[in-house]
């Protein structure tokens, strides 16, 4: 299961940067391949002011069902 790093522990929401270290991967591809699925409603988001925040449990949700398709 995916955790998420000490320092964003207890969080309820995360920017796509931090969402981006979480998986270990650049920005770029952040938004290139997992903003799609946050902009169609498969990952929940809000938006507070111009920036939009992941939902963490929606967030990890979506990840361990990409993980479930890969190794299917």
């Amino acid at each position: 299961m995916l955790q998420l790093p000490p320092k964003y522990a207890g969080r309820a929401a995360l920017s796509p940067e931090e969402a981006a270290e979480t998986l270990g991967i650049s920005e770029a591809t952040f938004y290139r391949r997992v903003m799609p699925h946050v902009y169609s409603g498969a990952i929940l988001s809000m938006k507070v002011g111009a920036r939009r925040c992941i939902i963490v449990s929606s967030f990890l949700a979506w990840v361990e069902q990409q993980i479930d398709l890969q190794a299917a």
